[in-house]
């Protein structure tokens, strides 16, 4: 019996609907399919600042592209081509149900 479970990733590529491009710090580029997930407003780092309404965003790549997001590192830059919006990177790690996660924040 053939097993359900092989070859099912082309199932979730509806989900990575969001183009962008990103900048990494050793120079080089790309532009890649991403899911794109908000994560809120930044808190203020003490209680004496004010609020802020820059964005966190959470970026979910697709498993063709994680040799390039594996290598990112804080302060790669990441834009939204739905929004021109764009963010520094603040973290990618490999989570272990979603594969490679971006964790960065809104650049004003």
């Amino acid at each position: 019996m053939k097993s359900p479970f092989e070859k099912i990733d082309g199932a979730f590529e509806p989900f990575y609907d969001e183009t962008i491009t990103i900048q990494s710090q050793d120079g080089s580029s790309g532009t890649f399919l991403a899911c794109c997930f908000t994560d809120g407003t930044s808190d203020p780092l003490t209680d004496d600042m004010m609020e802020t309404d820059r964005e966190d965003m959470t970026f979910v790549f697709m498993k063709g592209d994680w040799a390039f997001v594996r290598k990112l590192q804080r302060g790669a830059m990441i834009q939204r081509m739905a929004n021109n919006k764009k963010y520094s990177v603040s973290e990618a790690k490999l989570d272990n149900a979603l594969g490679w996660v971006v964790t960065a924040r809104e650049v004003s």
